[in-house]
């Protein structure tokens, strides 16, 4: 369903259907007439929003909108501006939000058990060569940190301040 501005309201699931080509009227010069150009395309946060993308109404000031771009995931980013001058938005059904959201989890699970896979099996190796001969790698002493131990008693939230371990005050 396409929308006209009297539709936007916040909480309003929405979605690009169309953008209109921005129109720049020039003047005459050199004895030609005037002439409408559409001008190479700028820069704007809507231009990066493929058509279908589900978009959250959060606020109206026509001719613009802020909006939440709903990620795979469920979670929303932005706010994004849109120019209603320059785009034809439509609604957009909670249940094909639901559904694109439910496919990303998905697609983010299947993604995250294949990582604990590789990394389960990168553990797995890394074990094995631990228990290899001491000798056949140079043997020598144990890796070191690479950070220092960090001392707990160095920050206090109740205050956030750092203990100072200089010598104390003098009174």
């Amino acid at each position: 369903m396409i929308l006209t501005p009297d539709d936007y309201e916040p909480g309003l699931l929405i979605s690009i259907y169309a953008r209109r080509p921005h129109l720049v009227n020039r003047r005459a010069r050199h004895g030609h007439p005037p002439t409408l150009e559409i001008p190479a395309e700028t820069e704007s946060p809507d231009s990066k929003i493929p058509g279908g993308a589900p978009l959250r109404i959060i606020a109206k000031s026509l001719p613009y909108l802020a909006c939440a771009l709903i990620q795979p995931d469920g979670e929303e980013s932005g706010p994004i501006m849109i120019d209603t001058r320059r785009v034809t938005l439509m609604r957009i059904d909670s249940d094909y939000v639901a559904a694109l959201v439910s496919f990303g989890r998905e697609q983010m699970a299947r993604a995250a058990s294949a990582e604990m896979a590789r990394l389960q099996a990168e553990l797995e190796e890394a074990g094995q060569h631990d228990q290899s001969d001491p000798s056949e790698d140079g043997g020598g002493d144990p890796p070191q940190p690479i950070s220092p131990a960090i001392d707990p008693t160095a920050f206090r939230p109740d205050d956030d301040q750092r203990h100072q371990h200089d010598e104390p005050n003098e009174a």
